[in-house]
């Protein structure tokens, strides 16, 4: 069943809003230029004359059927998850000079490499009550994934029997 067009959200990754806390300025796609393929700055209407371009499709289902929480609840998921998109697909923009070029080989490596690093970096960041303290996004290196596969991510909260509420999803 195809998504509604009215639950599409389309994300720009240089005119959307930046939380302050996930700001870099390495990172910021008005400022920023490569050097291997020389591309950049971006500017506003980038995604109508640049080429080449790219589209990632995300497709994002949340249900969250408790009632009185249903809303609210799912609008907070849809809105981390579109800040999460957006961070991560600035960096892999941001960090082109880094994997282009690579063959698929060396991508895996890399992305090996970049797992334990995150993996670790998550460890040392528990602290004596055993629970894992939230990392910064900024300060785990989370590579971006360079296949040319379109990638599910399905989100489920609690479900409950209660039912009620209407079902968003954002993609």
């Amino acid at each position: 069943m195809p998504t509604p067009a009215d639950d599409v959200c389309f994300l720009d990754i240089l005119t959307d809003p930046n939380l302050e806390r996930h700001y870099n300025e390495s990172e910021d796609l008005s400022r920023w230029r490569s050097n291997k393929t020389n591309r950049g700055p971006l500017e506003k209407g980038w995604r109508d004359n640049h080429n080449p371009i790219m589209c990632s499709y995300k497709r994002v289902k949340c249900s969250f059927e408790i009632y009185g929480f249903q809303t609210r609840t799912e609008d907070f998921l849809h809105n981390i998850i579109k800040d999460i998109l957006l961070v991560g697909h600035r960096q892999a923009v941001a960090w082109v000079d880094e994997w282009h070029g690579l063959s698929l080989e060396e991508v895996r490596e890399y992305e090996k490499a970049m797992q334990e690093k995150t993996n670790n970096k998550v460890k040392s960041n528990q602290n004596n009550s055993g629970e894992v303290a939230a990392a910064d996004l900024h300060s785990v290196e989370i590579p971006p994934r360079i296949e040319g596969e379109i990638v599910q991510l399905h989100v489920r909260a609690v479900q409950a029997e209660t039912g009620g509420g209407e079902k968003k999803r954002l993609q």
